[in-house]
């Protein structure tokens, strides 16, 4: 409902409806309106909307649900009836989720209300503040997407009846969906807050929670388990890991670095795998050494910072051409080595544009030396580099049995002896 926050008095009710699209609306009934509905609006049931007005929505509106720019309005002729046709599929609920690390760069946004998911992390007993004898009580917890933690707090009836859920038992996972939420400033940090408009779902079915719950669960983005005996990728099924190769049930599977990144020369970039044993020459350590690294760290980093010293650094690198290269055309490669770190006095830039004289240099002449070219060429189609004509030749066999006529010996003329000497 649509209060005055002074008088209380109710101008009207705020609807937001969805279509089987997955579109969202926003629907506003005027109090002289609602008495001349046939039925209540029961959320969650599935109605037939027509002879209503649509309305932009003016410059000065601020916390809308919905983010498109008209609503509709209920009208003297508007009907609004309950739809008993079971074909029709329309989900029970949709939402604009927002990563929480949107949330902080939309603080000071207040058109909007904001949707977001998380696991429930940190959560308090509710407490109870008096101020000008005004009693209202708080509900604090924290959610995670992984990545980043956002505070939330729930005011009075909200914080009331989901304070249960909230405080789960420790080795319970509690997922949650905030929709309508209000971005606020409380003790410097940014809170999400509740308003009129918002509703939580506390282990709700929507797809994007699950989906939220192996990302969290599963942070092996820069690793993979591993079978020690087929030595192929391990997945878990019902928290063990399987091997689909071998059919074992591994408790404690090997694990592998899975490193990829951009890499960059004169001729362009491309994404490169690195493989576990060359990540580990290079930063010496495993993947066990990293993980004991954090044990005594309340969050593992989602990338360990150990592993960006391989950013910024210039390599001989040779790589893999699989048939995804040659045949489709894929600019991911793996590498089957990685040399150390070349130390170089000029920094590449990939958008560095190479200047004429830099281009002819790429290109052999005849007096130069092959260097490497900015495009490489389609092998056995065509070719950048120039050649010169092979000469043919014709081989001498020797014979060392050949007359070959003496050549005449040189006279010297001798000076004759002075006879006094």
């Amino acid at each position: 409902m649509d209060l005055n926050k002074e008088t209380q008095q109710c101008f009207g009710i705020n609807i937001i409806f969805l279509d089987d699209s997955n579109n969202r609306i926003h629907a506003f009934i005027n109090t002289k309106y609602v008495d001349k509905l046939e039925q209540p609006i029961v959320e969650g049931e599935i109605y037939a909307l027509s002879n209503f007005k649509v309305k932009k929505y003016l410059d000065d509106e601020t916390y809308c649900a919905v983010r498109t720019d008209k609503n509709i309005f209920f009208i003297e002729h508007t009907k609004c009836e309950k739809d008993n046709n079971e074909g029709l599929q329309i989900e029970k609920y949709a939402f604009d989720i927002f990563v929480l690390e949107e949330i902080e760069k939309n603080a000071n946004d207040n058109r909007f209300l904001f949707d977001v998911v998380g696991i429930v992390q940190n959560a308090r007993p509710m407490v109870t503040t008096v101020k000008n004898g005004v009693e209202t009580k708080r509900l604090m917890f924290d959610i995670s997407d992984g990545r980043y933690n956002l505070k939330v707090t729930l005011f009075n009836e909200m914080g009331e009846a989901y304070e249960t859920a909230v405080l789960c038992p420790k080795d319970a996972s509690v997922e949650i969906i905030i929709s309508a939420a209000k971005i606020t400033t409380y003790d410097g940090a940014v809170n999400l807050t509740n308003y009129p408009a918002t509703r939580v779902y506390v282990n709700s079915d929507h797809f994007y929670v699950p989906y939220l719950k192996n990302k969290l669960e599963d942070k092996s983005s820069w690793y993979y388990a591993n079978c020690a005996k087929c030595k192929v990728e391990v997945f878990r099924e019902g928290g063990r890991y399987k091997c689909t190769n071998c059919k074992r049930t591994i408790p404690h599977p090997d694990k592998r670095f899975r490193v990829c990144t951009i890499c960059s020369d004169q001729t362009g970039s491309v994404g490169i795998f690195f493989p576990d044993n060359e990540v580990r020459r290079v930063i010496q350590k495993s993947v066990f050494d990293i993980h004991a690294e954090y044990i005594e760290e309340p969050i593992e980093e989602p990338f360990p910072n150990i592993l960006r010293q391989l950013h910024h650094k210039d390599y001989m690198i040779k790589v893999l051409l699989s048939e995804e290269n040659i045949i489709n055309g894929s600019s991911v490669y793996e590498a089957t080595s990685v040399d150390n770190a070349i130390e170089r006095s000029d920094n590449f830039t990939p958008c560095k544009q190479i200047t004429e004289k830099e281009q002819d240099m790429s290109i052999i002449n005849d007096n130069q030396t092959p260097v490497l070219l900015k495009v490489t060429p389609q092998t056995g189609k065509s070719t950048n580099w120039k050649s010169r004509a092979r000469k043919n030749n014709t081989p001498v066999v020797y014979d060392s049995d050949e007359n070959v006529p003496a050549k005449a010996s040189k006279n010297i003329k001798k000076e004759p002896l002075d006879p006094s000497t």
